[in-house]
């Protein structure tokens, strides 16, 4: 083709070759201009329907004008020749500086940067390079890098499609350059961003070492070595080499992908991190930055594609327990991070089965972290709903009220797990800070607070003795025990009577497998008082008595195993309140519960009902405003504010709140359940009916209650209510059923009915001098003994 054309392009020399076609250097005659033509080879584009593919590969890739990747001007076919017509790039690649040996860290990081920024430009565009390889990166004149040939990209789907894949390379082959391919690569398995992080983080590894981890010749021994050799460490060959370079390029060159960086997002703010301290600190020497590494056994992990386990050796380089910790300047400088949400952990396992296991660590890093006074945390409940949401961060951190949210993963293979956690500014989207913890999963326990230590120390936050003492020294736990815990949790976190019954089960059995598991002793507690609550009507008495001795014996045993765990003080609080009516025990008990976690929202809808009950109106109200503020985007957390708003006698905000509660769920039945109490209570009868309607009364139900409302009134509203209630067997609610009788004047039925409550212990008769339903029977003598009983006050 020397000298010749093709087109209107006139050759000038020949650049290259490379697994798609040759590369020349030519004259655009057209535009005046030098461009990189890659002619194809015959046959590779075989018919119009590989050529259309291809076609739309280039599509994809004019679109494209960054500054770190070649430009794509065209695909066009010249009496039938294919050619792909580029950028001409001048300067020298990378494996030409790296013919003199390795480059020193600062132009490696420099270079990193620019290389990582281009990657992270194309992979938004759903386009993976598949080549990436010093020979494709050139360095021009001004130091700037250009990465070229994207000829074996796989155009994917971009992020939030719902397009299938779309490979566009050479149907049925692998394809790529040996030394450079990640392991998913060689064994011909789907490739993501993650393939190119991989061949980011052996390219950068020959930049600052002068050599590839794997240089076998023989191409069979090379791709053993990929799929199962460790990695040597990069400063066993460049002793000067920063700790910190060193981590990012073991991370990018995991062998398993859910171990490397998950985005070019995250490596670019390590990268940027690492310039930054260079920068900031250029004194330092380099034998400070020079450490010893302490290599971790080798451990193998399972990763099921499609239904087929594979085996894959993986090295996991990893010292004092946490690789790949990064650090990037805080939006605002100075600006103080105060209420925080932890984002569902997404599962990497790749297995469905194992979403408990991510779902209770949520749930349990949740819990670590809402032991710091300084920060308010937002419970599991109102996270839950972002799982596998497309909301952005800021987004996420509108809806809940926060200044951040961690985001993390969870892998669990065998008896290890790893734990990847991001603190994101919520308003800008900014990663703050990202870590990743390696541990045996006995010592999950004390990762969670690792995670938690490290998140406050990032937000500034000084913790106090007890806080020190809740997140310090965590012990071991067995590994099955924490496997039954977990899945204790996420039964428990579903509230019905027959998860209620499965949670009570996984927390027995994880305390027999360690009877020392003071968490799984408080799970227990938790999980038996709200089973005994569940069942108002429904439950023998003799069960729930049962139920709540279970209850006080568990969570006094979770607090001797552990003295800072603030549930099992919640446990024992409800019990003192609603059924002891021992009023002191129940405010000790708030008041311990909240020291050692004040962002627990149950504690607060507890200590609103305390307050409601002793009269100290100005208490409730700001307890039941606590429990939202700290759960805003739980639906049930608003329809509980409107309940015992309800019960405040505070009707205008129980009708705020119900309604805020709708405009999470216009269909949900609690909220118009309140809506219809204060409706009743306020003689707006049709409008109740309406309510009740959409809580749950059928359209029978509904049609009775207003023929009945307009023959006779209240009264007869009342009297079908009353019947309604006779006819359940057993009746559902005593307090419902006194009510009813209050508002008809049945006083002595009405008594009786709270008398019978009382034997029983029924949970709301605490409420009996509080709502108005009863304020008729206060000046009755029976009424006024029952109170005095109670220890209820005047």
């Amino acid at each position: 083709m020397i000298p010749g054309h093709i087109g209107h392009y006139r050759i000038v020399g020949r650049i290259g070759a490379g697994g798609m076609g040759e590369v020349y250097r030519a004259r655009d005659e057209h535009l005046d201009r030098d461009v990189a033509l890659k002619v194809l080879p015959e046959g590779l584009l075989a018919d119009e329907r590989a050529r259309r593919r291809f076609r739309k590969e280039a599509l994809a890739l004019s679109r494209f004008n960054h500054p770190y990747i070649a430009t794509v001007h065209d695909f066009a076919t010249y009496d039938g020749t294919d050619v792909l017509v580029m950028e001409y790039v001048a300067g020298e690649s990378i494996s030409d500086r790296l013919a003199t040996g390795a480059m020193p860290e600062e132009q490696v990081v420099r270079l990193a940067t620019q290389l990582v920024e281009g990657l992270a430009a194309a992979h938004a565009e759903g386009v993976i390079h598949r080549d990436l390889k010093p020979a494709n990166l050139r360095i021009l004149p001004d130091g700037r890098l250009k990465i070229l040939d994207f000829g074996l990209a796989a155009l994917h789907a971009p992020p939030g499609s719902n397009e299938q894949s779309q490979t566009v390379s050479v149907e049925g082959n692998i394809a790529g350059t040996l030394p450079y391919m990640a392991p998913e690569q060689v064994r011909g398995e789907p490739t993501d961003a993650r393939t190119d992080i991989y061949a980011a983080g052996v390219t950068l590894y020959e930049m600052a070492t002068g050599q590839r981890p794997f240089s076998d010749t023989s191409t069979l021994r090379l791709a053993e070595a990929i799929l199962h050799e460790p990695c040597v460490a990069p400063s066993r060959l460049a002793h000067a080499l920063s700790s910190s370079l060193e981590q990012i390029i073991l991370k990018c060159v995991e062998k398993a992908p859910a171990l490397r960086y998950q985005s070019t997002t995250d490596l670019l703010v390590d990268l940027r991190r690492l310039s930054a301290s260079r920068t900031s600190a250029p004194s330092a020497g380099a034998g400070a930055s020079v450490r010893r590494r302490r290599w971790g056994r080798w451990w193998r992990i399972a990763a099921g594609v499609a239904g087929i386990a594979v085996v894959t050796a993986v090295a996991v380089a990893w010292r004092a327990g946490h690789l790949g910790r990064s650090v990037a300047p805080r939006a605002g400088g100075t600006t103080l991070l105060r209420s925080i949400a932890v984002l569902p952990l997404a599962n990497l396992s790749g297995d469905p089965q194992q979403e408990y296991f991510a779902d209770g660590m949520t749930e349990t890093l949740t819990t670590d972290l809402g032991k710091i006074r300084a920060l308010k945390v937002c419970p599991r409940t109102s996270v839950m709903q972002y799982k596998a949401t497309q909301k952005s961060v800021p987004q996420i951190g509108r809806e809940l009220s926060v200044d951040a949210v961690v985001e993390g993963s969870v892998l669990r293979v065998g008896e290890r797990v790893r734990i990847t956690a991001r603190l994101v500014d919520a308003a800008a989207g900014e990663n703050l800070w990202s870590e990743s913890y390696d541990r045996e999963v006995r010592d999950v326990l004390e990762l969670h607070a690792e995670v938690a230590r490290a998140i406050a120390r990032e937000v500034q936050v000084a913790l106090t003795p007890i806080e020190q003492q809740q997140l310090t020294g965590r012990r071991k736990v067995d590994p099955t025990a924490h496997d039954a815990y977990l899945h204790g949790i996420v039964a428990f976190s579903r509230l019905t009577g027959a998860d209620m019954d499965r949670a009570i089960g996984y927390f027995e059995q994880a305390i027999s497998r360690d009877p020392a598991f003071a968490e799984a002793h408080a799970g227990l507690s938790s999980a038996c008082l709200m089973r005994s609550l569940a069942l108002e009507g429904g439950l023998d008495p003799q069960v729930r008595q049962q139920l709540l001795a279970k209850a006080r014996a568990s969570a006094a045993r979770a607090i001797e195993a552990d003295e800072t765990i603030a549930r099992p003080h919640v446990v024992l609080a409800g019990i003192a309140l609603m059924l002891d009516s021992d009023w002191p025990r129940a405010e000790w008990e708030l008041t311990r519960a909240l020291e050692l976690n004040p962002n627990d929202a149950g504690a607060q809808l507890y200590l609103a009902m305390l307050s409601i009950v002793l009269q100290r109106r100005d208490e409730a109200r700001r307890a039941i405003e606590r429990s939202v503020e700290l759960s805003p985007g739980s639906v049930s957390s608003w329809a509980e504010a409107g309940e015992f708003s309800f019960w405040l006698r505070d009707n205008d905000r129980a009708i705020a709140y119900a309604s805020k509660a709708l405009e999470f769920d216009a269909a949900y039945p609690r909220a118009h359940f309140v809506l219809g109490r204060v409706f009743e209570a306020q003689g707006r009868i049709e409008e109740a009916i309406a309510e009740y309607e959409k809580a749950g009364w059928s359209t029978e139900q509904g049609r009775a209650a207003r023929a009945a409302f307009r023959r006779s009134g209240r009264r007869g509203f009342d009297q079908w209510q009353l019947s309604r209630l006779l006819a359940q067997d057993p009746p559902v609610d005593l307090l419902s059923l006194a009510r009813v009788h209050a508002s008809l004047g049945h006083t002595t039925e009405a008594i009786a009915l709270l008398e019978r409550a009382y034997q029983e212990k029924r949970p709301l008769l605490l409420l009996i001098g509080s709502v108005a339903w009863f304020d008729s029977l206060h000046g009755d003598p029976r009424f006024i003994a029952l109170a005095r009983r109670m220890r209820l006050p005047e």
